[in-house]
């Protein structure tokens, strides 16, 4: 019989987001943390490999985050608690800023316009 997946995919973005390296469990690099309410992607890791499959790479807000722990966060649309390794912060103006900066530093085939806006 199929195994019963423990989170569903809720209605989400699945955008690139800026790379962020974990530290110690619960704790962002720049020593913030990902708060209820804020958006995190998940990540492809066993434990998301394992509970939220069909999440990875998807932007999902925190619903619950624990003062401490291994797995301190739940994210909206899985019941499963996951650990800051699990998860990255996302900023959707850091993600369109570094679209932005790839689209500009791409060379323009010739005969094709600059797209609006374009410096080059």
């Amino acid at each position: 019989s199929p195994r019963s997946m423990p989170c569903s995919h809720a209605a989400a973005a699945t955008v690139a987001a800026p790379a962020a390296t974990a530290t110690t469990a619960g704790t962002a690099p720049d020593g913030s943390r990902p708060a209820v309410g804020s958006f995190v992607r998940i990540r492809s890791t066993e434990a998301t490999r394992r509970a939220f499959t069909q999440g990875i790479g998807g932007v999902y807000r925190v619903a619950e985050a624990a003062p401490s722990g291994d797995r301190p966060f739940r994210v909206a649309g899985c019941a499963e608690p996951f650990g800051l390794e699990d998860l990255e912060p996302f900023s959707a103006t850091r993600t369109l800023e570094s679209l932005k900066d790839a689209l500009l530093q791409q060379p323009q085939e010739a005969g094709e316009a600059a797209p609006a806006g374009a410096v080059v």
